[in-house]
C-alpha cells in the first residue's frame, strides 16, 4: 500500500536515512515492474518528496544536488507516463529549504533558477506547480 510505504519512507526522511529511503522508493519500482497485477502501484511524488526530506535532513553538502537529481526523475518518470510522480509545489520547496540549509555559495542562485523553472512549468499550465507562502518563505 503506496500509504504505508509513504510512512516509512518518512520515517527514515525525518532521521535523515538517504539509503534507507532511496532503497525502499527502489524496491518499490522493482515490486512494481515485478508484478503481475494492477494492486502494486508505482511510487507517486509523495513518495519521491519524502526522499528529498531525507536528504534535506542528512546534512551532506551535496544534498540539494540529490534533490535536484531526484526532481529530474520525477519529470522522466512522469513523461513516460507516471503522472502521479510529477513534482508539485511541495517538491520543489523541499529542494528550496534544502538549498536554503546547505549554506553553500551556489545555494541563492540555484534556488531562484528552480524557482524560475517551476513558474514557467506552472504558467505553461501546471497547476499543481502554483507557488505558495511556504514556497516563498523558503526562497
Amino acid at each position: 500500500d503506496g500509504a504505508v510505504f509513504n510512512d516509512v519512507v518518512r520515517g527514515y526522511a525525518v532521521k535523515g536515512e538517504v539509503e534507507s529511503a532511496e532503497g525502499l522508493l527502489d524496491y518499490m519500482w522493482h515490486e512494481f515492474y515485478r508484478a503481475s497485477n494492477e494492486d502494486v502501484k508505482p511510487p507517486d511524488r509523495r513518495i519521491y518528496t519524502s526522499v528529498m526530506l531525507a536528504w534535506q535532513n542528512s546534512g551532506r553538502k551535496h544534498a540539494p544536488d540529490s534533490c535536484e537529481e531526484i526532481l529530474r526523475q520525477m519529470y522522466d518518470r512522469s513523461g513516460k507516463g507516471f503522472t502521479a510522480c510529477r513534482p508539485d509545489t511541495l517538491s520543489y520547496t523541499c529542494i528550496f529549504h534544502c538549498w536554503e540549509n546547505s549554506k553553500r555559495c551556489d545555494a541563492p542562485s540555484r534556488a531562484e533558477s528552480l524557482f524560475r523553472e517551476m513558474l514557467r512549468r506552472y504558467e505553461q499550465g501546471d497547476v499543481d506547480l502554483a507557488p505558495d507562502t511556504i514556497c516563498f518563505s523558503n526562497l
